[in-house]
């Protein structure tokens, strides 16, 4: 169950036409309330062996801060990292040596920093290096500023200020580069592991976990913060029963939503009987790195039935919710079109539920409606979800056979009533 957030008010615009659409942003991807991360610092024994396992088990996306002269002891390395960022694992930058990195020289800051990226970005080839955890929480002002360079974020080693995870956590540039975190180790229990994705879902922050060394079943993994396998295994199973909650996701995702939430407009610049074009733009500058999709909530008006949402000419997936219109759009991606049902030659128009038996359906579906008199003046469609027609009729029994599989919208007109419905194709 996602939980739906109360509308925040957060953008309104205006079309040509005059008219006025209510539009909002969703905080986090998907309206969820909070987003939860878990790391992983220096790449140590027990994370080849249990970490990755048990991501490949739960399915559950990590960050993994990478101590490069680490990782490369191991041949492995890149199949691995391969193989987890198909789950929607990022790969962070630890630095090579894992040095304190203010008591570096320059050459040294350089290489620890940017020459680690270079190796990663070369050796994992799903995604570039984006995000940084400082080995030791070592920054000052040079540390910082060599890290922004080719970087979007980092993050350090203490609790959130009033250890409370709260969603503007980020007043500055700045501040997303020491994003606060949570220890995991023998001194958390499984109740305040849980007590801290709670406190993200209660104050709407990103919510990140730090974990060390994982031993057991073979593996001695003494570097720090040593936990037991079991243990760390019922850690997993907690956030996965959790998954529902929070936005399960990694540093990267939840930065880079976080930055477009903050910085997208919504304008409407064309309206018409037929449809709504909207602008979605945010004022960050490189659209190959931001490019998240954001979630989008417009409310429908009194009456309104939409058919489509297309994107650049690209269909897009949405969804009713309540009074809202819903569907994931990238910021500086071309025009968003939503084709709305023209109804505007038809007086006093009413708006009925479509009954659609059985469904999903394979062969033939039954429809019913409230008071449908099948005659000759009841008309029917079948519409995929980027509003085109596929398919027409005109009585309560379709073949649908001939369609492909997927999801499809049903609209039935008789006289002055319209009845709608979802259909589901196997």
């Amino acid at each position: 169950m996602k939980i739906n957030l109360p509308l925040l008010g957060f953008l309104c615009a205006f079309s040509q036409l005059g008219l006025s659409q209510d539009y909002r942003i969703a905080n986090w991807y998907k309206d969820f309330p909070s987003a939860t991360v878990l790391t992983y610092d220096d790449w140590s024994p027990g994370h080849p062996t249990h970490a990755v396992t048990e991501h490949l088990r739960t399915e559950l996306p990590a960050t993994w801060y990478v101590t490069t002269g680490n990782a490369w002891r191991q041949n492995d390395f890149t199949n691995m990292m391969n193989t987890v960022t198909q789950i929607g694992a990022e790969v962070g930058n630890h630095t090579v040596t894992h040095a304190f990195l203010p008591g570096v020289n320059a050459s040294q800051l350089e290489n620890e920093i940017n020459g680690a990226k270079s190796i990663l970005d070369n050796g994992v080839t799903n995604q570039n290096t984006l995000t940084f955890c400082y080995p030791q929480g070592g920054v000052n002002g040079t540390v910082l500023a060599k890290t922004k360079e080719n970087h979007i974020a980092a993050r350090g080693i203490y609790a959130p200020p009033g250890n409370r995870f709260e969603y503007d956590f980020a007043n500055n540039e700045n501040d997303y580069f020491e994003l606060p975190t949570i220890a995991v180790n023998y001194n958390l229990s499984l109740p305040q592991f849980e007590g801290w994705i709670d406190n993200g879902i209660q104050y709407g922050g990103l919510v990140t976990f730090m974990f060390h060394s994982i031993s057991g079943e073979g593996v001695d993994d003494t570097w720090w913060d040593e936990i037991d396998i079991s243990y760390y295994r019922a850690l997993m199973d907690a956030l996965k029963a959790k998954e529902d909650e929070t936005w399960v996701t990694t540093i990267r995702e939840a930065v880079i939503y976080h930055k477009e939430a903050n910085s997208a407009t919504i304008s409407t610049i064309a309206e018409n009987a037929d449809s709504i074009t909207l602008d979605l733009s945010d004022t960050l500058s490189n659209n190959a790195i931001y490019n998240h999709p954001l979630s989008i909530y417009l409310k429908i008006p009194d009456g309104q039935t939409y058919l489509a949402v297309k994107q650049d000419g690209e269909a897009i997936e949405f969804e009713i919710q309540g009074d809202s219109i819903v569907f994931d759009a990238i910021p500086d991606a071309g025009d968003i079109v939503i084709t709305k049902e023209n109804t505007s030659n038809i007086k006093n128009i009413q708006f009925e539920n479509l009954q659609v038996f059985p469904n999903p359906a394979t062969s033939f579906i039954q429809l019913t409606g409230n008071d449908i008199n099948w005659n000759t003046s009841t008309t029917g469609s079948i519409m995929n979800l980027s509003g085109q027609i596929v398919k027409s009729f005109t009585n309560s029994i379709v073949e649908v056979d001939n369609l492909s599989a997927g999801v499809y919208w049903i609209s039935v007109q008789e006289n002055e009533k319209i009845y709608r419905g979802k259909l589901i194709k196997k």
